[in-house]
Formats: structure tokens, sequence, C-alpha cells
């Protein structure tokens, strides 16, 4: 079964900070899964993607690696402005990061000392989502390729599979 948990932290006061995210877009799971884990087996190093959801603008994604176990998706505003940084940044942590990737990442994607340990203080695996733009969070179909990503690359480090509790450890 497969388990991520994603959590949304707003870095600017807003009137949406109680707001639910999107509804995932089911159908487009498991083919953007399959798109995600090839691009991760295929360019381990990082890459940029524009994925097409029917119904939906192409969303624009850039997939930063840090060290083996760790990484960030950064989602660039739908309307580019010179000067803004982007409206998402899921960082994804499996919980076997080393302090020297910690570390790294900390030092690629600087933020407030209280939401890195909100970060740091969740149960992993986690998609950590740092909302610049908060109205990202109702947008379904940047939910859905956070979720699905998220899923492929914990997948290839066998970190998303869930154990069942009835059988033990």
């Amino acid at each position: 079964m497969r388990v991520v948990k994603c959590l949304y932290v707003a870095v600017r006061p807003t009137a949406l900070e109680r707001v639910a995210a999107a509804r995932l877009l089911e159908d487009e799971s498991p083919l953007l899964c399959q798109k995600f884990h090839t691009a991760l087996r295929q360019s381990p190093q990082g890459f940029k993607y524009a994925a097409e959801l029917e119904g939906f603008p192409v969303v624009h994604l850039e997939w930063v690696p840090v060290g083996q176990t760790a990484g960030a998706l950064v989602f660039p505003p739908f309307v580019p402005r010179p000067g803004v940084g982007p409206d998402v940044l899921a960082l994804l942590l499996n919980g076997l990061e080393s302090p020297e990737e910690l570390s790294a990442l900390a030092k690629r994607f600087p933020l407030r000392a209280d939401v890195w340990q909100e970060m740091l203080n969740a149960e992993k695996p986690v998609a950590f989502n740092v909302l610049f733009t908060v109205g990202r969070l109702r947008e379904p179909a940047t939910i859905t390729i956070i979720n699905a990503f998220a899923n492929s690359f914990f997948s290839t480090l066998g970190t998303n599979e869930a154990r069942d509790r009835a059988i033990g450890p």
C-alpha cells in the first residue's frame, strides 16, 4: 500500500491557512507515477518536467535531488515574473537522510528555523510542502503531481511501503 504523508505550510500570513488541500485526481496518479519513476531512473541528477493533466494548464516542475535520499520539487509560478521565487517547494524526506544530506538541503533551500524544525519533526516519509503561493493548495493538478512524484521517489528507496501492523515489525 502506498503511503505518503503530505504536509503543507504557508510561509506568509494568509486567510487560506485552514483550507484543505485539493482532492487528488485519482485517474491521473498511476500514469504520473510511472512517468516519474522512469524520469527518476533516467535522470538521477535532476530534471525539469512539464506535466500535462487533462483539463488543466501545463504544470512545470523541477526535481532537485540533494544526496541519495532527499530532494525537492520546485514549482515555478504559472506566470513567471522577474524576482519571484517558486509557488511551491516540496521537500521530500524519507527518514534515511544523513546529517550531511540534511545540511546540504538546508544550504540549498534556506527556510525559517521554525519551518525547518517542523519539517524535521514530521513523521517520515513526508512530502513537506512549503507554500509561497497558498492558492496552489487548492489546485488539484499540483496536489496530484506532488503525491505521484513523492510515491515514485519513495518507492525507489523502498520507504513508501506500509507495514501491515497486524503482522508486526
